[in-house]
Parts: C-alpha cells; sequence; structure tokens
C-alpha cells in the first residue's frame, strides 16, 4: 500500500511580503491600497503593511465600496434611446430581401436630437 504524502492539517495561510509605500521598507502581509491610473504609460500602485494600514487607517482597495459615477447627460439620453427602442415595435426593422427597413417613430426620432444635442453641448 502506498503513504500519502500530504499532511492532513493544510497550512497557514501564506504570507504576502513586500514593498510598503508608507514606511518605505519590507514588510509582512502588504495590501494594495490605491491604483493611479494614466492615459498613456504605465499608472502606479501603492502597497502597505498591516502595522501602516492600523497606523494610517488605510483601507485595502479590493475592501473599498465601489462608486458609480452618474452617467453624463449624453449617456443618459443615448440610454434612454436604446431603452425605447427595444420595446418598440416601430423601431425593430423588417425585412425587405437582405435589407432592414425601418418605420417612422417620432419618439426615437425626439431621443436622439435630445442625444444629438447634449454630445454638442458637451
Amino acid at each position: 500500500m502506498t503513504e500519502s504524502t500530504q499532511t492532513d492539517t493544510p497550512p497557514a495561510s501564506p504570507r504576502t511580503h513586500g514593498w510598503c509605500h508608507w514606511h518605505k521598507g519590507l514588510g509582512e502581509n502588504v495590501r494594495m491600497i490605491q491604483a493611479l491610473e494614466q492615459g498613456s504609460g504605465s499608472g502606479h500602485t501603492f502597497y502597505a503593511c498591516r502595522r501602516c494600514r492600523d497606523r494610517y487607517n488605510l483601507v485595502p482597495l479590493a475592501d473599498q465600496p465601489v462608486e458609480t459615477p452618474e452617467p453624463t447627460p449624453a449617456k443618459a439620453a443615448l440610454f434612454a434611446l436604446g431603452e425605447h427602442s427595444i420595446g418598440c415595435p416601430a423601431c425593430k426593422p423588417r425585412w425587405e430581401g437582405d435589407k432592414p427597413v425601418h418605420q417612422e417613430c417620432a419618439e426615437a426620432d425626439r431621443l436622439y436630437r435630445l442625444y444629438r444635442a447634449e454630445v454638442r453641448a458637451s
């Protein structure tokens, strides 16, 4: 009979070691606190060890609440146009051969003009 090489009890969870940007040295149990993004090139991430997180009341990025920004007026108008066109029978194209034929829809036209006005205004 073969013997198992695995232990019956799992090992303690691994610790992460890394650079702590707050005390500027190596630390145990580091977690990402902030990620700065740029349009071009690489951004930068900041990590903190457990001691610094406790001392400076830092919340790891994964534990921070996600904020949903308010849509711009142009995005809101485009969303309203999309929502309308999903449920409107006049907005759904009918097919003649291999070409779609759209009917006129006054509400879709109004929403599209509102969207174009918001784009021009921004």
